[in-house]
């Protein structure tokens, strides 16, 4: 009888710690999906911060296009200003 109880001490003891193990190995996994999630999403906001960096000079470029093209504009209204006024005045 007494080798029976060890018996079973032992097969209790092995399996809390295989159980110990398969909970670590389990944790370990889960870790492991946690790092290649976390790479994964940097390298997706490096793609993503990229692409906004190229946006973001395609819209810097144009706004000097549009600022130029209103100066262009104010200097043409003031001149179309001053020759209206210059027709008045000579009516």
């Amino acid at each position: 009888m007494a080798d029976q109880s060890r018996l079973n001490y032992g097969m209790e003891k092995l399996n809390k710690a295989l159980d110990a193990l398969e909970a670590s190995l389990n944790e370990l996994d889960n870790k492991k999906k946690n790092e290649k999630t976390k790479v994964l999403d940097a390298k997706t906001l490096k793609s993503e911060n990229a692409k906004l960096a190229k946006e973001l000079e395609q819209v810097k470029a144009r706004s000097v296009v549009l600022e130029d093209a209103n100066n262009e504009v104010s200097e043409r209204l003031e001149t179309a200003v001053e020759n209206i006024s210059d027709v008045l005045r000579a009516v």
